[in-house]
């Protein structure tokens, strides 16, 4: 299945061996510099996504095939921008079964998420709020706190956008564009209600239906649209929603 993916400044030099340290594991390549500090945690790197790996494709029931992820970590921000053209902690690309993450003192990006991505490709693409929302739940609606080092549940952020009345009507986000056009800083909310309510969605109704959903939508899709095959699989979006916040203890 080929499924184009939009990629802003997107570059290749990640594909030249000669700047990496590469182990091959089960499921993955991992590429690394040489004494960086993804050299020094390689193992516990290896055993992170491999866990994820397995703990994604059971859940899901997502058939393990031969196809390795490449896993390339890169030791700050400026690498990642010079070797694939984005600086963000971490992308899936599609089109070679690639994941690119900083893993530097400050932010190393593991788990769930971005691996969710592209074993579930199969699937199809949803759009931005379903996609990002089941990557979200697979990697336990939780965020790293670089901080204090703990793990955050993304329940904090949704009730604290709640509190600061950020626009909460679900059904908004049905709409694709929605997503891109009014994240901005907000982003934050924004991943995390739409963790929190997969994680609503798909432990309500089970896995047969949320995959049915899931596979039913794409990125084109209208609002309009995305909420009559909603509907149609899962009920009415209004209770639905009441329902979510009264389970979560959130208030409009």
């Amino acid at each position: 299945m080929e499924i184009k993916q939009i990629l802003n400044n997107y570059k290749e030099k990640y594909k030249d061996n000669k700047n990496w340290e590469i182990i091959e594991t089960p499921y993955y390549f991992f590429h690394y510099n040489k004494n960086s500090i993804a050299e020094e945690e390689i193992n516990l790197i290896v055993k992170t996504q491999e866990d994820a790996y397995k703990k994604i494709t059971t859940f899901l029931k997502l058939s393990r095939n031969n196809k390795k992820i490449n896993y390339y970590l890169y030791s700050s921000e400026d690498q990642k921008k010079d070797y694939m053209g984005d600086d963000g902690n971490g992308q899936a690309i599609f089109q070679d079964f690639s994941i690119h993450v900083i893993y530097s003192d400050k932010i190393k990006l593991l788990g769930e998420h971005e691996d969710t991505h592209l074993l579930t490709l199969d699937w199809g693409v949803a759009n931005a709020f379903f996609q990002e929302g089941l990557a979200e739940y697979m990697n336990n609606c939780t965020w790293h706190d670089s901080k204090t080092k703990k793990e955050v549940s993304s329940i904090v952020f949704v009730k604290k956008a709640y509190n600061k009345k950020i626009n909460k009507n679900i059904s908004n986000f049905f709409e694709h564009n929605f997503w891109h056009e009014s994240m901005g800083d907000k982003w934050w909310y924004y991943y995390s209600i739409a963790g929190l309510f997969t994680k609503f969605i798909f432990e309500k109704f089970g896995l047969k239906k949320y995959k049915k959903f899931y596979m039913s939508i794409n990125r084109n899709n209208p609002k309009k649209e995305v909420v009559t095959i909603f509907e149609n699989i899962f009920g009415d979006i209004n209770l639905i929603e009441k329902e979510f916040e009264t389970l979560n203890n959130l208030k409009k």
